[in-house]
């Protein structure tokens, strides 16, 4: 084999290889309804959460039948990933605050109540309250929700209603509030 067909194909290997490495690192950081975000999908145990993204920052107790919460924090605690698990301690819900987090249509923790609108047209809404106002906006068929929250606007200095976690939870079901929240 001649020299310049070596390069080539060492070169077509490492293109391959950078491929699908851009592939593995989009998928960390994808939001898909109804299944999975990131890496930690819906069914997972409560083990292989764990092996997977190591000791929870906390836990804690969710109303129902031995329901049970674990959060993580990121290493500058601006942002949290939440997991919920059932009785069997099988995941049931994922919530994350990071924007680096999309949806396929490109939602984050950025996004507007609009934006959401224009992707998700059959949104239900559950609103709560804790420390204010708390509204889940979710897509029971497709297993997603958009947690927003009451906070201050730094252009008005008024409270608004801001996107602050997005859910993924079971196609069918709909999304669990956290244990300090009641309905409104």
């Amino acid at each position: 084999m001649s020299k310049s067909k070596t390069v080539a194909k060492f070169i077509g290997a490492f293109c391959l290889m950078l491929l699908f490495v851009a592939s593995a690192s989009a998928q960390e950081y994808d939001v898909v309804p109804g299944q999975r975000v990131g890496f930690i999908e819906i069914g997972m145990s409560r083990q292989t959460v764990q092996g997977k993204l190591g000791k929870p920052s906390g836990t804690y107790s969710l109303r129902g039948r031995g329901y049970r919460g674990d959060y993580w924090f990121s290493s500058d605690n601006s942002n949290t990933l939440r997991v919920f698990y059932n009785g069997a301690g099988r995941v049931f819900q994922i919530s994350v605050t990071s924007p680096r987090f999309t949806t396929p249509e490109g939602l984050n923790t950025h996004s507007s109540l609009a934006d959401i609108r224009r992707s998700y047209k059959n949104l239900k809404v559950l609103r709560m309250s804790a420390r204010g106002d708390i509204d889940y906006y979710y897509d029971s068929r497709r297993g997603i929700a958009f947690e927003l929250t009451e906070r201050l606007d730094a252009h008005s200095s008024s409270l608004t209603m801001q996107l602050y976690a997005m859910l993924v939870f079971k196609p069918g079901s709909s999304p669990q509030s956290e244990p300090d929240e009641f309905f409104r």
